[in-house]
């Protein structure tokens, strides 16, 4: 009888440890979600702070810009001015912390500024129909001697026409809102200029076809990703930029299509480019503005449209400023251009009184300014 109690007392101990055991289980599971959870929460809480010196960044960054301005009365694309912080002696993290070390505990955040050069992006409207059609050609046939026919491309320049005209009528192969509308789910050509990229994959030839799912465009394949010639068709031309293009700051692409993909002369005009030397940067400049002038475009050695990308970080939030400032805009022949401008507002009563040399034409937060 007795053997038989001191069974059952064992039985019910065994019981009682397992079941201690699994309740430790599940209250440390517990306590691991419950802690992500309030890391996960908290990172909408720090985005003000983060906010805050997101701004100072950047106000830090146009600073420095400005003293570059001001020194120069115009600014050039030279290594000193891409460093902004480090020329302000306020790389990250030596702002927040005297001991500048990372990772010590004492300074939670990073911050980094980007700098990148507007005006070496060619105008998107300004571009002749004949160098358009055939740009559009060479993305559309890998063919490394240039031979391009902007025949080929005209089916793309319709339907890009046809997207941004106000009437209803479809050029030869370009495509108006009967096409459009027939299309699951339908829609319509908004009838003005592109603002943004992402209108390309709504446009015929450019996105993916409706009609066909296996047929991708020129900028998006068939599973609906960007393709390598939409890269480079957003780094190489401009929305902002609306006057001239710096040739120092061109991405390659834009040196081929300038020289209408005549690959040896791409080659000599990238060598004198890369070589450094002054009077091979003169005759790079010289013989670029005449492959320019030639497609209707004007160059400069200026930065007149700037691109600022702010990144501020504190443990896993990140908080990103992206602004685009237009430069020498208190000279007499930019200042009546802008001022005549409809999508740009006038200059406020204390901006003018300050005379401050910068005008923000974009400002955003968290988001991808690839317009």
């Amino acid at each position: 009888m007795k053997s038989h109690t001191k069974g059952k007392k064992g039985s019910i101990l065994v019981f009682v440890l397992g079941l201690l055991v699994l309740l430790s289980a599940l209250s440390i599971r517990l306590i691991k979600e419950t802690t992500q959870e309030l890391r996960h929460v908290s990172q909408f809480y720090r985005k003000d702070d983060l906010r805050i010196y997101a701004y100072s960044c950047l106000d830090l960054v146009v600073g420095v810009v400005n003293e570059w301005y001001m020194t120069e009365g115009y600014i050039k694309p030279t290594w000193h001015f891409w460093d902004p912080l480090r020329y302000a002696d306020k790389m990250s993290p030596a702002m927040f912390n005297t001991s500048g070390e990372k990772g010590d505990g004492t300074n939670p955040f990073e911050w980094e500024a980007t700098l990148l050069d507007e005006t070496g992006k060619v105008p998107l409207f300004k571009i002749q129909d004949g160098k358009l059609s055939k740009l559009f050609a060479a993305m559309m046939i890998e063919d490394q001697w240039g031979n391009y026919d902007e025949e080929e491309g005209k089916p793309l320049l319709d339907s890009f026409k046809d997207w941004q005209d106000s009437d209803n009528e479809p050029r030869e192969e370009g495509a108006e809102d009967d096409f459009y509308e027939n299309l699951d789910p339908p829609y319509f050509t908004p009838g003005r200029k592109i603002y943004s990229y992402n209108e390309f994959q709504m446009i015929r030839g450019f996105g993916l076809s409706y009609d066909d799912p296996d047929e991708s465009g020129i900028f998006y394949d068939k599973y609906g990703f960007e393709t390598k010639e939409f890269k480079k068709f957003k780094d190489s031309f401009s929305f902002y930029n609306e006057d001239k293009i710096n040739p120092f700051s061109t991405t390659e692409f834009i040196v081929r299509f300038l020289a209408d993909f005549d690959e040896y002369l791409v080659e000599e005009l990238l060598e004198l480019r890369r070589s450094g030397d002054s009077s091979d940067l003169d005759e790079y400049y010289r013989k670029i503005e005449q492959l320019a002038n030639k497609a209707g475009l004007t160059l400069t050695p200026r930065i007149d449209f700037l691109r600022i990308e702010i990144t501020i970080k504190k443990g896993k939030s990140v908080f990103k400023l992206h602004a685009i400032l237009e430069i020498n805009i208190n000279q007499s022949t930019r200042g009546q251009t802008n001022q005549n401008k409809k999508n740009v507002l006038p200059r406020s009563k204390l901006n003018l009184g300050m005379n401050y040399p910068f005008r923000i034409l974009a400002l955003k937060e968290n988001e991808n300014l690839i317009d």
